[in-house]
């Protein structure tokens, strides 16, 4: 399932506050024209960076577990608001990650990473917008 682990992102972000918190601006990989010229804040952007196989053995061929990196890039007006919305990303997954199985829908269930580890860029501001943002970054394990 490691080829489209960021859809497990995109259902968990769209499962929790963060939905409404952007008024369901929530992307998986790109936003629409439409909504990249309107370019209202709060948003969020899901993209799968990479995926690598972890051969399992020393004489190669592929492994049962990948590596795979999602980001998730959040846009919002102010600091304030970036660090509300980063902080409600961040539960969101691990909500997602460790509920118990009745809480998810079954494809969300059936996405689930493994394990991930998680780190986040240093916050930016783009005075063309104005807007602040900062990506996060999931590194996950996943079954091939």
């Amino acid at each position: 399932m490691s080829m489209v682990t960021d859809k497990f992102f995109y259902l968990a972000l769209k499962d929790s506050e963060v939905d409404g918190m952007t008024d369901g601006r929530i992307y998986n990989t790109a936003r629409p024209e439409r909504d990249e010229e309107e370019d209202r804040l709060p948003y969020v952007i899901v993209t799968l960076d990479s995926v690598s196989n972890d051969p399992g053995t020393k004489d190669g061929g592929e492994g049962d577990y990948d590596t795979v990196t999602v980001s998730v890039l959040c846009v919002a007006e102010t600091r304030g608001a970036l660090a509300t919305l980063t902080s409600e990303v961040r539960q969101a997954v691990m909500r997602a990650t460790y509920a118990d199985d009745e809480s998810l829908t079954e494809e969300t269930l059936n996405l689930r990473p493994l394990a991930y580890l998680f780190t986040a860029d240093g916050v930016q501001y783009d005075p063309a917008k104005p807007c602040y943002y900062q990506t996060m970054r999931y590194q996950c394990e996943t079954e091939r």
